[in-house]
């Protein structure tokens, strides 16, 4: 999912809606600097049904989950598979007794404080998390990291003769080239705003 919009973008980029010779460079680009910005936050940015495997590392006591998605907005299940195969033998943990989300969710962290066997691929959770249901969402929701990806895909598209990167219009519309793969170097300012966002641990 891109983390702004093409109109956004423009609007930064002073170019007028009614141009669009330049919008499939300016698509593509947002494209990548969100899948880049996303990677580096290490987080699932979409909110949509999720399903996650984790290991348990150590016997006994609590295990806490980081989850990729969140805030997480719901949790349909969390099951156990003390081979972690998954194929039929797995439980069900109850909410109440066996785990519980911190902070309502918000942090991504599921405690499951049943004592369960060390062993990979031993937990299933089944959950809907995420940042935004679309770009606009996600926009409205963290209007700072829209503004850096703004700020990232007008800085890449103002450079883009020396990133291998060209138009070219015709009849059947407006296609882009590209010489060789870009590297999306994040400039500073992004970097520390997404960096307020990126996983605990990732």
């Amino acid at each position: 999912m891109e983390l702004t919009t093409l109109e956004r973008v423009k609007v930064l980029a002073g170019i007028p809606s009614t141009k669009t010779s330049h919008d499939a460079i300016l698509a593509q680009l947002l494209t990548e600097v969100s899948k880049v910005a996303e990677r580096y936050m290490d987080r699932g940015a979409e909110t949509v049904l999720r399903t996650e495997y984790h290991d348990i590392e150590m016997d006994g006591s609590d295990h806490v989950l980081r989850l990729q998605g969140y805030p997480v907005t719901s949790v349909t299940s969390v099951k156990h598979d003390h081979r972690g195969e998954w194929s039929g033998s797995e439980i069900t943990l109850d909410q109440y007794d066996q785990w519980s989300l911190s902070r309502n969710g918000t942090g991504g962290m599921l405690i499951v404080k049943s004592s369960l066997a060390a062993n990979p691929n031993a937990l299933q959770v089944v959950y809907t998390g995420g940042m935004g249901t679309d770009p606009e969402d996600f926009a409205n929701n963290y209007p700072d990291i829209a503004g850096a990806v703004d700020q990232q895909v007008v800085y890449q598209f103002q450079n883009r003769a020396s990133r291998g990167l060209s138009s070219k219009s015709g009849s059947a519309g407006s296609k882009t080239y590209r010489d060789d793969a870009i590297p999306t170097d994040l400039i500073p300012s992004v970097v520390r705003t997404l960096q307020r966002y990126r996983r605990p641990g990732g």
